[in-house]
C-alpha cells in the first residue's frame, strides 16, 4: 500500500526540503543551472533520528526513495519533489522495523 510521506510526517519533510532550499540559495550568490535534476541515490540519504528515553538516540533510514529538484532561473519558484517507500524503513533491527511497519506506526501493509 503507497503511503504519504505528508500523511505520515505531515509538514515535517516539506519542512526539511525547503530549509535545504533556502539555505542552499542564501549560501551566497552561488551561480546555478536552472533545470530538472534528478536525486542521486548514491550520493543521498532520506534518515532520521528519535529521542528514546532521554538516554539515547534511534536512527534509521529509509532504503528506497526517489525525487526530482527543479530549479527555476527565479529561485523561489524552484520545487522539490520527493517519493519514499515507507515500507523500506530500516534501522538496523528487523524487530524494531516490523513494528515501526505496523498500524502502530506506518501501517505498512505486506506485498
Amino acid at each position: 500500500m503507497a503511503q504519504s510521506v505528508k500523511r505520515i510526517f505531515g509538514g515535517f519533510v516539506g519542512s526539511l526540503l525547503t530549509v535545504g532550499l533556502v539555505a542552499t540559495a542564501q549560501a551566497g550568490s552561488a551561480k546555478y543551472d536552472a533545470g530538472a535534476y534528478d536525486i542521486d541515490p548514491m550520493h543521498s540519504k532520506v534518515g532520521f533520528e528519535v529521542p528514546h528515553l532521554v538516554i539515547s538516540t534511534v536512527e534509521g533510514a529509509f532504503r528506497k526513495y526517489d525525487g526530482k529538484l527543479v530549479l527555476d532561473q527565479k529561485f523561489e519558484k524552484s520545487s522539490v519533489e520527493a517519493n519514499i517507500e515507507i515500507g523500506s524503513v530500516d534501522t538496523g533491527v528487523a524487530k524494531r522495523d516490523d513494528h515501526l511497519k505496523s498500524p502502530d506506526f506506518f501501517d505498512v501493509a505486506e506485498p
